[in-house]
């Protein structure tokens, strides 16, 4: 009997493997088109089954900071969606959270040991590839032709969904297949795998025209090779990582430059620069910046619970752009305070950890300090995709997990 039951659940932790990494994979590369979108809904509700399964063989539920954190916030919409003045798009922002909260908890859940951990970014990796590929059968090589002789601006990804959603899948697919090689003993046939998503999903980034693509990668870059881990004496190794970091930022922005096929990230980039310099930015950049200012002015008139959940499209129409002032307005500063408490409370403990130098804490340090840049720009307090690498960050800076046997 006892072995019957054994064999139950190793196969249940086995489904769980997949049904997780599977899901990853088709919400990174199926979720932007309608024809593809069943595969990413499919999937979700597979590792929501499976993961349900596995919790009630295990007879415990797993908590931390972050998982009771993200509840305390979906408390607060709830709140605010009583008072809202778009009920409509509060019912959708409330339905959207309240399915990141239970990923986020089934996600914690099934962290328990450091080969997961790696599951799961190799699960974004082949995610970014895939996409890649998806992408490649819709544009074929013509698409690079197409680039170079348009009178245009062209930007490659909207076909699939969000051109600035597609650029940031790739560069983090490329971040995590950087550390990866640089972090870990790979089999031959993986490393393989890591080179050709960095040199096909870097491209394909940089196409996109995405400037927070762009600034995921340069900033990406440096964590990944300049908080590698070395032994204190490994002065050589730790020079020569920081020459090839170094060598890799001067390439990207070279291409950028000289490559007529990048002529897109290049100028909005050069665009970007202007705004933070001299205020004179294009037309989305100005936009952007009178959303920002928007959005505190409604968080100023209502500063304890905000305006009620997403108000932002009652005031402007769409979403602030904005994750801090999105949060700010929305649901006021006792929101926005039990929201970033959770990231305080895991990048602190990365940073205090006695081994905060290790690979994955610098993994952790990387997605982040990456989310606190880009929450400057981009909403994704009700994204899957970008909190369940949140989750799983909070795991291994919350719990001992079990060390991953030599690959």
């Amino acid at each position: 009997m006892d072995t019957a039951m054994d064999m139950k659940r190793t196969m249940l932790q086995k489904l769980w493997s997949f049904s997780i990494f599977a899901y990853i994979v088709c919400m990174t590369a199926f979720t932007g088109t309608e024809s593809t979108t069943i595969l990413n809904k499919v999937s979700l509700y597979f590792f929501l089954f499976v993961s349900a399964a596995n919790i009630l063989a295990l007879g415990k539920v797993k908590w931390n900071f972050f998982i009771v954190s993200i509840f305390l916030y979906l408390a607060v919409l709830i709140i605010g969606y009583f008072y809202t003045p778009s009920p409509k798009e509060g019912y959708e922002a409330l339905y959207d959270f309240i399915t990141v909260c239970v990923i986020c908890l089934f996600t914690v859940n099934f962290v328990d040991s450091e080969e997961r951990v790696y599951l799961i970014l190799d699960a974004f990796i082949i995610g970014g590839l895939t996409l890649c590929i998806y992408g490649f059968s819709i544009y074929g090589t013509s698409v690079f032709e197409k680039i170079i002789n348009s009178n245009n601006i062209v930007r490659v990804g909207n076909e699939l969904g969000n051109a600035n959603a597609v650029g940031m899948s790739y560069a983090y697919a490329v971040l995590f297949s950087l550390f990866m090689l640089i972090n870990r003993k790979n089999r031959h046939w993986k490393s393989v795998i890591y080179v050709l998503t960095i040199g096909v999903c870097s491209v394909f980034a940089l196409l996109t025209g995405s400037k927070k693509a762009f600034l995921l990668l340069l900033c990406g870059v440096v964590i990944v090779f300049f908080l590698k881990k070395e032994n204190r004496n490994a002065f050589f190794k730790k020079t020569l990582l920081a020459i090839f970091g170094i060598g890799i930022l001067l390439v990207i922005v070279y291409a950028i430059k000289n490559f007529e096929m990048f002529r897109a990230i290049s100028l909005r980039f050069d665009e970007l620069i202007a705004l933070l310099t001299s205020g004179a930015g294009n037309e989305s950049d100005n936009a952007r910046v009178s959303l920002i200012e928007g959005g505190l002015a409604v968080f100023s008139s209502y500063p304890l619970l905000g305006a009620g959940t997403a108000a932002s499209y009652y005031y402007f129409g769409v979403y602030a752009h904005n994750n801090y002032v999105e949060i700010l307005m929305n649901t006021g500063i006792i929101g926005f305070l039990i929201f970033y408490s959770s990231y305080a409370v895991v990048l602190f403990r990365l940073l205090k950890s006695d081994s905060r130098t290790s690979a994955l804490n610098v993994c952790g340090i990387l997605i982040i300090v990456m989310h606190l840049i880009l929450g400057f720009a981009l909403v994704y307090y009700f994204d899957r995709y970008d909190q369940i690498m949140i989750a799983m960050v909070s795991v291994f800076a919350s719990f001992k997990l079990q060390a991953e046997e030599s690959v």
